[in-house]
């Protein structure tokens, strides 16, 4: 129901090249007719003259001026009445990409989005693990942190290096390739680490410990330039360990609570908001509503419509929306044209007029084109996701002064407005409102 409601931020199509109408509907639909009409004339045979017989763009003109303009004229005619059926199928095209009317392909389209967000919550939890593990050495907060005690042993055995007679550790080289064949230098536990973090990789306690160990062996024997430098980047990766740790930690937490539904502090019945979707796109909707009830208390399938008449008044922002909208309904209709064009292009080039290059063509090329818009859709619906939760953070009260409703003096009290308002206007239940009137 809320992707319905959230498809009536299009502008009405009573005004006909509407920017909402011309992106979501207009253009796509030009762009399929005209790839069709070339794929038709590159075809040949029976297809091509088909194209040159629906196009006064491909077909000989042999009449005059006028007539071939008013042939131009009724083919664009017919481009818009076919953006207008199309238009009238967006809110349809949005469900089905959200995962609904899918039947069984719906359930194992939601195996795939389950593997996915546990997968993200196993690495939060990782990488969550793997932070306390690096920072404190005990359960006790008072413990001391373990990432400063292995810089310490490291600035400790260099100190105890500097007073030895070793000055130019080791004296020949051969002396240096020997301690690394025996295992005894850690050359190949500073590798590991400097791998690791080169390629993007986050260290652990696991990596770092061993290349302290046999770093500050060879620190206590004694000094000199590679043991300096190496000194200098294992402190140094020991920091970016522990940074990197708390970067993935958040990085992974926004992307959880972002992309599918999350509850952080769930009441009774309210960890079914946590249910997922079966697509990608679907729980990027979901997203939304399950931010407002979590955050708020407001249920958006009772307060979007209501929500948006506040909206409208601020005329920038109300256009950033109605804007970001646009872009996602225009890479929507260019995913299914894109679907529709492939299937039926290449049933037709293999069955119907059998042309072995239209058909690798057709069936190689669409479906990349349509995992590509599927994505940049995806990432454009994250973006009018934040900008509709941004949409409650900053209007909610506005909206409540307009049902002249009472300001609650903190969080918990609204969380409980909300609801019960919710109740009463989406379910009749009984509650007690207490209204305020207008100033």
């Amino acid at each position: 129901m809320l992707g319905a409601l959230l498809s009536s931020l299009q502008t009405s199509l009573g005004q006909l090249f509407s920017k909402a109408f011309v992106l979501g509907s207009f253009l796509p639909m030009l762009l399929f007719l005209g790839v069709s009409l070339w794929f038709a004339t590159a075809l040949g045979g029976a297809a091509q003259s088909w194209a040159a017989a629906v196009s006064p763009l491909l077909a000989v003109s042999t009449t005059s001026a006028v007539g071939a303009t008013w042939r131009i004229t009724l083919w664009l005619l017919a481009v818009v009445g076919l953006s207008l059926i199309w238009s009238g199928l967006n809110g349809f095209l949005l469900e089905l990409l959200e995962g609904k009317h899918l039947g069984v392909l719906s359930r194992v389209l939601y195996a795939a989005q389950l593997h996915q967000a546990t997968e993200i919550d196993r690495k939060i939890q990782e990488y969550r693990r793997t932070l306390r593990e690096l920072e404190y050495e005990g359960p006790a907060a008072a413990s001391p942190a373990v990432h400063s005690k292995l810089k310490s042993r490291l600035t400790d055995a260099r100190s105890v290096g500097m007073t030895n007679v070793n000055t130019a550790y080791p004296a020949h080289p051969w002396e240096w390739l020997w301690s690394i064949a025996s295992g005894k230098h850690a050359a190949r536990e500073l590798t590991r680490v400097r791998w690791r973090r080169v390629t993007g990789q986050v260290n652990t306690l696991q990596t770092l410990a061993p290349a302290v160990d046999g770093l500050e062996r060879e620190l206590k024997v004694g000094r000199s330039t590679p043991l300096e430098f190496d000194h200098v980047e294992l402190l140094t990766a020991i920091d970016d360990a522990r940074e990197r740790l708390r970067f993935e930690v958040q990085r992974l937490v926004n992307l959880r609570q972002f992309t599918y539904p999350t509850v952080s502090n769930a009441n009774r019945g309210e960890t079914a908001l946590t249910v997922l979707a079966p697509t990608r796109l679907g729980n990027l909707t979901r997203t939304i509503r399950s931010y407002a009830l979590d955050r708020y208390g407001m249920d958006l399938e009772i307060f979007w419509t209501r929500l948006q008449r506040v909206l409208q008044k601020d005329t920038a922002f109300y256009s950033t929306l109605s804007d970001a909208k646009s872009q996602v309904d225009l890479l929507v209709s260019l995913f299914c044209l894109t679907v529709l064009f492939s299937v039926f292009s290449s049933i037709y080039s293999l069955f119907v007029q059998p042309a072995p290059r239209a058909f690798l063509i057709a069936a190689t090329l669409g479906p990349i084109s349509a995992r590509l818009l599927y994505l940049a859709a995806c990432q454009n619906y994250l973006v009018f996701a934040d900008l509709m939760r941004s949409s409650v953070d900053q209007f909610r009260f506005d909206l409540l002064a307009a049902l002249h409703g009472q300001k609650p003096p903190g969080n918990r009290e609204e969380i409980l407005l909300w609801r019960l308002l919710g109740g009463w206007m989406g379910y009749g239940n009984d509650a007690d409102v207490t209204y305020k009137d207008p100033v």
